[in-house]
């Protein structure tokens, strides 16, 4: 299978080592970036192919977008008029949906309505192979074709297929969920620190418990109500920490900090459908 790369940043460059950790051919991989310089270094580092002419996309099975939101509807219809309307496309970019992308793909290509189009949402622990793809497909798309993109998503870790009325919520639980996860471990670090720990063991500690109770959770299917309780002891240290969080206000700081990142990011999906040139 040969297929297109366009745009290698941190979320690019772990689908590409990906696909080469697993034994795929890198010389199968065209891809696109901003400059010639980035292109020559990605092949001497990965041996890719580079995509010399925009013609070489209609002999491939794929072309996978992973540019920022703002740059895709240029992007897209610069390269619309050389797609193959058998090759799938899949795109990462946030808060662009499939109608959205099917529109930007219009306004060059030649069969924009036929196009397969795949919507991806991984998140930044795929940079590790830890973290989660979310996909929704078009009615163009083929169970071959899902299974290829699947096939390139696994390497990064898990996988999940939801309805696109989900997205806004995928976004601001597992797209910016990272961002607040890495808050609540520094906040455990610097409380341990101000316990009396030296902060290279508190965050180690934190990291780790983390990642412990993020495991266990996954693999014994415990709902984190009942965990919660098999730490918590009759008046014991555990109980005494959750009501602390609780006066607080922790569970309803959760909760907001989810709806307005869902919010902002149905509202960047009307600004971009609005802005397709």
């Amino acid at each position: 299978m040969k297929w297109t790369l366009i745009g290698v940043g941190h979320i690019g460059t772990a689908i590409l080592e990906g696909w080469i950790r697993t034994g795929h051919r890198a010389e199968d991989v065209y891809i696109s970036v901003s400059t010639r310089e980035k292109e020559d270094s990605l092949q001497e580092k990965y041996g890719v192919s580079i995509l010399e002419e925009a013609s070489q996309l209609a002999d491939c099975d794929l072309i996978l977008f992973a540019v920022k939101p703002q740059d895709l509807p240029q992007i897209a219809a610069n390269y619309a008029p050389y797609i193959s309307n058998s090759s799938l496309i899949v795109s990462i970019a946030a808060g662009i949906d499939l109608s959205s992308l099917r529109l930007m793909l219009g306004k060059t290509g030649s069969s924009a309505d036929e196009y397969p189009i795949l919507r991806v949402l991984p998140n930044l622990p795929s940079k590790v192979g830890a973290g989660v793809s979310v996909m929704v497909a078009n009615e163009h798309v083929s169970q071959d074709q899902l299974d290829i993109a699947k096939s390139i998503f696994l390497n990064l870790g898990m996988v999940m297929e939801l309805p696109e009325e989900n997205f806004a919520a995928v976004t601001a639980l597992s797209g910016s969920g990272p961002a607040f996860v890495a808050v609540f471990i520094e906040a455990l670090a610097d409380a341990a620190v101000y316990a009396g720990m030296h902060s290279e063991a508190a965050n180690t500690l934190a990291a780790q418990t983390l990642l412990g109770t993020a495991k266990l959770l996954l693999e014994s299917k415990t709902p984190p109500a009942i965990l919660k309780n098999q730490v918590c002891t009759a008046a014991g240290t555990s109980i005494y920490g959750i009501r602390a969080l609780e006066k607080s206000g922790f569970r309803a700081s959760v909760f907001d900090a989810v709806i307005a990142a869902s919010e902002r990011t149905e509202a960047l999906a009307r600004e971009a459908a609005d802005n397709i040139i």
